[in-house]
């Protein structure tokens, strides 16, 4: 498994968070085992996404036509959203129906971010440290995902990302939050 090799000239984009205030999650809620009462505070994000050649991008992408979804990295569907190699679309199911993650190299050597909207609800999750929590009153299902065992194999997916070689960008980011997974050899994009 391997994430595509930079083409000659490879577009790639820019990526910068955004923060838009604070969020208290109870552990709890997300993640057992958890401490009782235990409150993270994570940021909330958006995700301003800048094409490194293309500056006339402004997208509104609805349709009803058939789209080829193809493997990429340990995703087994995804698009390749401008078809550069610069931005792929993730399936992401689990947690919602119809939810996606954003998968974008970020140097043209080869750098790639991962933004997993709430695939993960705790960075323990992704780290395999802690599991899905079952049962919690504030549920509308058994989690807080739709489909638990789905969720469960989509968080794998993106810790054998994060493990990847290749994925030498410094963000997988998560649900109201962001963790360094590389320590950065400077600022800026890529490596």
């Amino acid at each position: 498994m391997f994430l595509p090799n930079p083409a000659p000239n490879q577009p790639y984009c820019n990526v910068s968070a955004l923060e838009a205030g604070l969020i208290d999650l109870l552990d709890e809620m997300f993640i057992t085992p958890a401490i009782t009462g235990k409150v993270s505070t994570a940021p909330s994000l958006a995700f301003l996404i800048r094409h490194s050649e293309r500056k006339d991008l402004n997208f509104s992408y609805l349709s009803t036509t058939h789209v080829d979804w193809k493997p990429v990295g340990p995703f087994p569907r995804a698009l390749d959203y401008l078809e550069d190699g610069s931005l792929y679309i993730v399936d992401a199911p689990g947690h919602l129906p119809g939810h996606i993650n954003v998968l974008a190299r970020t140097s043209s050597d080869g750098g790639w971010i991962f933004l997993a909207g709430d695939s993960a609800h705790h960075w323990s999750l992704i780290t395999g440290e802690a599991q899905i929590a079952i049962g919690h009153p504030g549920h509308l299902n058994e989690t807080a995902d739709a489909n638990k065992e789905l969720a469960e194999e989509h968080i794998r997916r993106i810790r054998e990302l994060w493990k990847l070689p290749e994925f030498r960008s410094y963000w997988v980011t998560i649900f109201r939050g962001m963790k360094n997974t590389k320590a950065p050899t400077h600022s800026g994009q890529g490596r």
